[in-house]
């Protein structure tokens, strides 16, 4: 069969990541229910995954007229995912997550009723990681969402507010995805991709 001249199939419109996710804390799936999370909020911009991958070829004699980049002489040497969310609806449960904080009601003498005090902690404890964040995307050619998985994320951005005229701040909050001790020994990676089947 001779090569395409065109890379536009029949099943090229079924392809298309399309719009803007919606991102999800502690999802889980069951066959009744299907998947389940909570909220995080309204983004502007939308939000995005990025898992890196770092490579090393280990150098031999003889290899250096390709930089050791021989087939079979590669080691994954790390592996680290994220997602980015730009959060348009502002919440002191969203401050306080992204600043991994204590959020507790204010005192009568910091402020009036019905205010929350958010203050960064000192330390970092494994309560401060998510079970899990998902963003949930749409592809063209099927109704089953794109759903992008990390595995016990820490937001470790921090949090930057901008404000202006005729305009809402947006922040933008990055989760770094963290092992389990059980993940580490069992050589796995605390992200995954579940894909839906396009018809």
């Amino acid at each position: 069969m001779p090569l395409a001249t065109k890379g536009y199939t029949e099943n090229t419109a079924k392809n298309y990541l399309i719009d803007s996710a919606t991102v999800f804390k502690n999802v889980t799936y069951a066959a009744v229910e299907g998947f389940t999370g909570t909220l995080i909020g309204a983004t502007k911009g939308g939000a995005s995954a990025k898992i890196e991958q770092n490579y090393r070829h280990p150098e031999v004699d003889g290899t250096s007229h390709v930089q050791g980049k021989v087939k079979g002489n590669v080691v994954l040497e790390s592996a680290t995912a994220s997602i980015t969310i730009n959060l348009k609806e502002i919440t002191a449960a969203a401050l306080s997550g992204g600043l991994n904080a204590t959020m507790v009601d204010a005192l009568s003498t910091e402020a009036p009723a019905g205010y929350k005090k958010i203050t960064t902690k000192r330390f970092v404890e494994a309560a401060d990681h998510l079970t899990n964040l998902a963003i949930v995307g749409t592809i063209s050619g099927s109704t089953s969402p794109v759903i992008i998985i990390i595995d016990n994320p820490l937001c470790t951005s921090g949090v930057e507010i901008a404000t202006e005229d005729n305009g809402e701040t947006v922040i933008e909050l990055v989760y770094e995805a963290h092992a389990t001790a059980a993940q580490v020994i069992a050589n796995e990676f605390p992200w995954r991709i579940l894909f839906p089947a396009v018809v």
